[in-house]
């Protein structure tokens, strides 16, 4: 298996160098690539403040993107979830995937952060209603 950087998910995404947006696609298209939860934070990170994405546009590419056939990521569920987070929430996307681990996985997150522990909070009573 091999992991894409950042840069490959980006090209693949924003397509805004076909060529490479085509090798990006033949490696996906070989075999199951990996991606790290880093990668898409980083992602993230670009598609909003170099490219002034907005938030729903971003939570789709990359859940169109994790969600091909031959992605590989720790928790696709946890990864959709933190993507669907980012997209309701003005919290920031890493603080998005630990209430998603929280949620998915039942990870307990220790964070002197009172927005995400209240949303933690929120989601843990909505899951229980």
């Amino acid at each position: 298996m091999v992991m894409l950087d950042t840069n490959y998910v980006l090209r693949f995404i924003l397509r805004d160098i076909e060529e490479q947006a085509q090798t990006v696609a033949t490696a996906i298209k070989q075999g199951a690539v990996y991606v790290r939860d880093e990668v898409l934070a980083e992602a993230v990170h670009v598609l909003e403040n170099v490219y002034k994405q907005d938030r729903p546009t971003i939570t789709k590419a990359l859940t169109t993107f994790v969600s091909l056939r031959n992605i590989t990521l720790d928790s696709k569920a946890v990864t959709i979830k933190g993507l669907r987070n980012y997209a309701d929430t003005k919290l920031d996307y890493v603080d998005c995937l630990l209430a998603a681990f929280h949620s998915e996985k039942g990870e307990t997150v220790l964070t002197f952060d009172k927005k995400l522990n209240n949303f933690m909070k929120r989601t843990d009573e909505e899951s229980t209603t």
